[in-house]
């Protein structure tokens, strides 16, 4: 729970209990006047952040709009990191500037912003979908932006409509980018490392995988999705990414038990007479070391 110090003291709290509360690690500081019970440490990058927004929104300037990553994580779109550590807002007729906690932005005149909507205690404006991934594909990197209109397209963005907003706008830094990324994008991506996987293959001139395959055995009976296939060399390839594991445990479950799954899984897969070739976050880092890798389970995968 969040929340403002004229919150705490309306529940009976003094300013010395708040400030002993922080002092054992039972209250966080958000911002100045914002409090929570949750330790940001022990969130995820996604959940901190929108624990930032909501502790910083209500003290913004009136008539700000959620935008770029802030919106984005509303939105549930597939973000950087770095892009999480500062709030996001536009305004009409700001200039762009950067604080140690805000990041302002102009509003454009074609920006749709959606309706008023809860965020805690406070109501808060965000910018649509489309003006959310266009304001983000347009400025990140091309890996970044394909994650992201991969995302986007997973939560109902209409590419066609997008692109004809792009197509729309004068000759401007980004529109190539935008453009290059929404066409490029496909929502059966299921993560962003499987869609920076998928944009290094291009950039790397491999060829292009079937995503999501699903393979049965010989009685017909489901095994596995594979992240991606190469049909011609009879090759899988499988991103795993470091939170994996986490994701996939039942209650009860070890990740030691999902870990055995994951190799009776891919034995299944080999004795169908697949080659199964896996990667994590650590070997997009080095795409030379991800295209040798790539290219070698290629020419070595059964035909």
């Amino acid at each position: 729970m969040i929340e403002t110090t004229e919150q705490l003291l309306a529940r009976g709290w003094s300013y010395a209990e708040i400030r002993q509360r922080v002092r054992d690690g039972a209250l966080h500081r958000l911002a100045r006047g914002s409090y929570s019970d949750q330790n940001p440490a022990r969130l995820n990058p996604d959940e901190r952040h929108l624990q930032l927004v909501t502790g910083l929104y209500g003290g913004l300037t009136e008539g700000s709009v959620l935008s770029h990553a802030s919106a984005g994580v509303l939105h549930g779109l597939w973000l950087p990191v770095e892009q999480l550590t500062r709030v996001h807002v536009a305004r009409p007729g700001a200039r762009d500037s950067q604080g140690r906690r805000v990041h302002i932005h102009p509003l454009p005149e074609c920006a749709v912003v959606d309706p008023v909507q809860r965020l805690g205690s406070e109501p808060a404006r965000m910018t649509d979908l489309c003006t959310t991934t266009l304001a983000l594909v347009s400025t990140l990197e091309l890996p970044a932006a394909v994650a992201v209109a991969d995302s986007a397209l997973r939560q109902g963005l209409d590419r066609q409509a997008a692109l004809d907003v792009v197509s729309g706008w004068k000759p401007r830094p980004g529109r190539r980018r935008a453009r290059l990324a929404l066409e490029f994008a496909n929502e059966r991506s299921e993560s962003a490392g499987e869609s920076r996987s998928r944009w290094l293959m291009h950039e790397l001139g491999l060829p292009a995988p079937v995503l999501q395959q699903e393979f049965a055995n010989e009685n017909g009976e489901w095994i596995a999705r594979a992240d991606f296939w190469w049909p011609e060399q009879g090759v899988i390839g499988e991103f795993d990414g470091k939170v994996k594991y986490g994701r996939l445990l039942k209650p009860g479950q070890r990740i030691e038990d999902i870990i055995e799954a994951e190799r009776e899984r891919e034995r299944a897969l080999q004795n169908l007479g697949h080659w199964v070739t896996r990667w994590t976050w650590r070997t997009l880092d080095v795409p030379s070391e991800f295209a040798k890798q790539l290219r070698r389970a290629l020419a070595r995968g059964p035909r």
